[in-house]
């Protein structure tokens, strides 16, 4: 039996109320030459009986789980398929219509491209759309910029099975920043490149990752410090790349903990300053970091603001 092009695999758990969605935006299409598997972790919700009707087109699987956590269930997924390209759609997250059409066209027509993504449109648990600065998006060889910043959405990629086979698939060891973790270890050896239109919606706001922010950025550092120690990305990278990754992640750490922990986030920005050296810029942020305390201190004794907050490169964006 031929094998499908791509091959769509869902893990979910307990996102009962999200995924009929989901499912109907891969079912709608407009490229046809695809499975799709959904590996249903252990949910207690009414995920199987809302799953099951979609089983009666042939392309549609479902396997039902023990609690395997979202790296072992992705990875399931995947070893279940057989697609030359493999693309992941959270049980949450919604397709366009042509997103496999126009990712599949653009992965043809580049051998080198291992990555394929796009952009993403933010909604609420509601599905009203909610209005974010656009991101700017990179293509080639992306290691050194996904250090600093990854702009990767998840439910936005297309992978080459043969580049799974070749790096491996996702971290079981890890509980957040799966994602992110592989999308390093692709960049090693390959290129990536994107649709440069919105492509998914990607909700938010609901109780997800997304809104575990100060989890994400330590799952963040632990990824990086893992990536470049035990992954070889180190030998990769120059010295001025390693040092603008780590100055970039702790001015991050000082953003998060700007409105909690004063003395904790100018820790974080003098530790970025001795590691780029970027004087001006972590000085920038470390006033305003001040300032925004200060509005707050002076707002709880009824008093005026001091003025807009300067916050730093995003790089929690997907992790």
């Amino acid at each position: 039996m031929k094998s499908p092009r791509v091959s769509v695999v869902v893990a979910s758990r307990n996102y009962g109320q999200y995924i009929r969605e989901a499912l109907d935006s891969v079912r709608n299409q407009t490229f046809r030459d695809f499975e799709l598997i959904v590996i249903d972790d252990g949910s207690t919700d009414d995920t199987e009986s809302i799953v099951r009707p979609y089983l009666s087109d042939p392309r549609f699987r479902y396997i039902r789980c023990d609690r395997l956590g979202q790296s072992r269930a992705k990875n399931l997924g995947y070893g279940l398929t057989s697609g030359e390209f493999v693309a992941y759609l959270d049980a949450d997250d919604v397709w366009l219509p042509e997103k496999l059409d126009r990712q599949v066209r653009l992965i043809d027509a580049n051998p080198k491209v291992g990555l394929v993504y796009s952009r993403r449109r933010m909604i609420a648990p509601d599905g009203r759309m909610i209005v974010t600065p656009p991101i700017k998006l990179h293509r080639g060889h992306l290691l050194d910029r996904l250090l600093v910043q990854n702009s990767i959405c998840f439910s936005t990629i297309m992978i080459r099975r043969s580049v799974l086979e070749h790096v491996g698939a996702f971290d079981t060891s890890l509980e957040l920043g799966i994602d992110y973790e592989l999308w390093l270890r692709v960049g090693m050896h390959y290129e990536f490149d994107y649709v440069d239109d919105v492509l998914v919606k990607y909700r938010t706001g609901h109780g997800n990752l997304s809104t575990r922010l100060s989890d994400r950025m330590v799952s963040c550092i632990s990824v990086i410090r893992r990536f470049l120690d035990r992954r070889g990305g180190i030998a990769h990278l120059q010295q001025k790349q390693v040092s603008e990754t780590w100055a970039s992640t702790f001015r991050s750490m000082g953003y998060l903990h700007r409105t909690t922990d004063l003395r904790t986030a100018l820790g974080w920005y003098t530790k970025a300053i001795a590691f780029d050296g970027r004087l001006v810029s972590s000085l920038r942020s470390m006033l305003a970091c001040v300032g925004s305390w200060g509005r707050r201190r002076l707002h709880s004794f009824g008093g005026g603001g001091v003025g807009p907050m300067l916050s730093p490169e995003n790089r929690l964006e997907n992790v």
